[in-house]
């Protein structure tokens, strides 16, 4: 009886699977990787070429290739060489749903479910309005010649004179939010900030965001003549009183 049941459902997921392809792979699908002490939250979606991009949630990285994506009857594989893990499962639930292991060293449960959008992750950290200052987006030259910053310049409300201060980014280009892995901690700092009565002004790196210029080519010289000529431009606001530098 046992194995006539087995055989029965082994027959009913094969007469589904047959036209199972590419094409009704396509889309956005969702998943939870259990690792023990740490869930991570995952989506993946399928183009019809047999790629993909896949997105951990919970780590906040996004764009990660998919590729080697496979359907053969009722099993779907792919790789995702990036970290040397592969996926191998079965169509299940009229196509919306695929069970199967991960293979990241260890083998692990892994179930996948068609959805319409990503779920969103929740950044509180992230200002939302209304805020109680104004935003200008401007722009200002470098000392180098032909350069152009881009920026956010943020004021308190109120008649001023307010302090005011330069953030600058650490390694490697940065917009002028600072954005990493989907945070943007400069952006929390300039509101926490403006709230308190300081202007702030912050800008992309030179060949970063909106900025102009060579981000590869340029020296520690170079960084410090634009941050520089962001002081000069407060400089000229005259809202703007004393002024300091903050340095990530």
């Amino acid at each position: 009886m046992r194995r006539a049941a087995l055989l029965l459902l082994l027959s009913a997921v094969s007469a589904f699977s047959e036209d199972f392809s590419l094409t009704k792979l396509q889309g956005l699908w969702t998943g939870t990787l259990n690792q023990g002490i740490l869930n991570l939250r995952v989506a993946i979606h399928f183009d019809k070429n047999g790629t993909g991009k896949l997105d951990s949630l919970d780590q906040h990285v996004t764009g990660i290739p998919v590729t080697g994506v496979r359907v053969q009857g009722y099993r779907v594989t792919f790789r995702v060489d990036s970290v040397e893990g592969a996926f191998n499962g079965i169509v299940m639930d009229d196509g919306n749903r695929l069970d199967g292991d991960w293979y990241q060293g260890t083998a692990l449960p892994f179930v996948l479910t068609r959805e319409g959008v990503a779920p969103k992750i929740k950044r509180p950290q992230t200002p939302q309005p209304p805020f109680p200052y104004t935003e200008q987006d401007v722009k200002f030259s470098s000392f180098a010649r032909n350069i152009f910053l881009d920026a956010t310049l943020t004021i308190p409300n109120g008649p001023g004179p307010f302090p005011g201060v330069v953030l600058i980014t650490g390694s490697g280009p940065q917009d002028r939010d600072e954005t990493n892995l989907g945070h943007k901690p400069f952006w929390v700092i300039a509101d926490y900030l403006a709230r308190r009565g300081v202007v702030v002004l912050r800008a992309d790196d030179r060949g970063t965001g909106n900025s102009t210029g060579n981000f590869n080519g340029a020296t520690t010289r170079d960084f410090a003549d634009d941050t520089a000529s962001a002081v000069r431009f407060l400089r000229t606001r005259e809202f703007v009183g004393r002024i300091g530098l903050i340095r990530h």
